[in-house]
Order: C-alpha cells, then structure tokens, then sequence
C-alpha cells in the first residue's frame, strides 16, 4: 500500500487530473446509464467513482466533484421537483438534449423559457386556453409592475420564476406542463400561421362584448397605447387581467385569435 502511495506521489499533477477526468467521466456516464436509480444509490456511486481520486486531486477538483452530491442531497421544494419532473420528459428529446448539454441549472432555465416562449406560436388551440387560464392567475399574483411586464410580453424569466414558485401545486404543475409542450413545439412543429386582420377585428369585437360596457372604451384605449409603447403600468396591468378574466367566456374560434395574439411573441 505504501508503495502504492509513493508511485501515485511520483505521478505529475497533468497525469493525476487527466486520471480524475476520465474517472469522473465513467461515473458520470454510468449515472446517465443508471439514471433510474434512486436519488441515494447515484450519491452512492458518485462518490465511490469520483469523490476518492478528486480528494487526491485537491479543492480545485473536489468542489466541482462534490457539486452533484450536494445538490441531490439537499431537501427539493415542491418548485423543483416539479420542474425536474418536466425537464425529464424533455431530456428524452434529441433536440433538446443538443441545445441543453452541458448547461448549469439556472442556463437550463433560461433556455427552456426562451423556447418556450417562442413555442407559444406553435400551440394548439386547447393548450393556448390552458396557458390563457395559468396566465390569469399568474397575472392576480403579480405585482403592478410585473404585471405590466408580463402584459408587454416582456417579463425576465428569473421574475416569472419567483412568482410561479409562490402559486399552487397545480397551477405550478399545469406551467410546467404547458411550457414543456411549447419547447416541444418550437423545437418540432411547424408555425401557426398568425390571424390575419379580419380575423382580429372580429375576435375584439367578440371579447369587447363580453365587457362591461364602462370598460370598453378604457380597454380600446389601453390596447392602443400598448401597441403604440406608451401604456403605463397600471393601465397595461389592468388591461391584461381583465382580457385573461374574461377570455374563457368567448367562444371559438375568437378565443384563439384573442390568446395567438396576447401570448405569440410575434404579437407582442
């Protein structure tokens, strides 16, 4: 053994750390393989493959050694576990798979919001209802200027994130779910193409109905000065409760032309 020892002393540091990574990379392949396992049995593994030859390597590789570990080791909220139930059904995707490999956690999460959000367009009717009624309770969560944001189609994707983590299990549940399938959507479907202007103009007249009366022409005036950049917070916030309130009681196919154009990023 201590012969052993003195010949792993004698190895250059270049050699020690090339032993390390290609360890460290079986392990890491041999969690992808075992990838059903239970959370404790890959800490198991993680540690009998990596941890012994990164603690010879030192704090420069033992950190990222232990990252892992430390990371399934902690307690998951129902946020996470949420969103890696989700995140699973998209790593099965090749598309997603060479888009995401090798990304941390919060890159992941950026990626999956931006082809979300671009996937929106792609949607079938049904789904744009379901992110229509997600939105709706998202936007009476929100503060005034978050609102607005989200109104404007201009919301950060950290501060969506807070406040889907401060809803529901089954709202946060149904995000999850909607968001998937619109990653899905912009990474395999085809585009939908968007309404043309009569089918607009008759969706708004259909909506416009639905509103009180009193509020009709503060709604005009609120979609103007939305479309012209020039809306105030209160009013864009306002505008867009009272669409995503009121949007479940119109009928197909208005419905969808009023959702494509509130939550397409090319209406936005």
């Amino acid at each position: 053994m201590a012969r052993a020892w003195d010949l792993f002393r004698a190895l250059e540091w270049s050699t020690v750390l090339a032993i390390v990574g290609a360890v460290g990379g079986l392990g890491l392949l041999a969690e992808a393989l075992l990838a059903r396992w239970s959370r404790a049995a890959k800490n198991v593994l993680h540690v009998l493959v990596v941890l012994p030859l990164a603690v010879l390597a030192g704090p420069p590789v033992l950190g990222p050694a232990l990252e892992p570990v430390v990371d399934r080791a902690r307690p998951r909220t129902t946020y996470e576990r949420i969103e890696d139930r989700h995140l699973s059904r998209l790593a099965a995707m090749p598309e997603w798979q060479a888009r995401a490999r090798g990304l941390s956690r919060p890159a992941t999460r950026e990626l999956a919001f931006a082809l979300a959000r671009g996937g929106r367009g792609r949607l079938d009717a049904a789904t744009l209802t379901r992110l229509g009624e997600i939105f709706r309770r998202l936007l009476a969560m929100a503060d005034e200027p978050l609102c607005a944001q989200m109104a404007r189609g201009r919301e950060r994707p950290l501060d969506l994130q807070r406040l889907v983590q401060g809803a529901d299990d089954g709202t946060i549940d149904a995000f999850f779910d909607v968001a998937a399938r619109a990653v899905s959507a912009e990474l395999r479907d085809p585009l939908v193409p968007a309404p043309t202007s009569a089918m607009r103009t008759a969706a708004l007249r259909a909506f416009l109905e639905r509103l009180v009366p009193a509020d009709r022409p503060r709604m005009l005036a609120a979609k103007a000065a939305l479309q012209q950049g020039r809306a105030a917070d209160g009013e864009a916030c306002w505008a867009a409760r009272a669409l995503f309130d009121v949007v479940g009681q119109v009928r197909e196919p208005h419905r969808e032309v009023l959702m494509r154009e509130a939550l397409d990023p090319r209406g936005s």
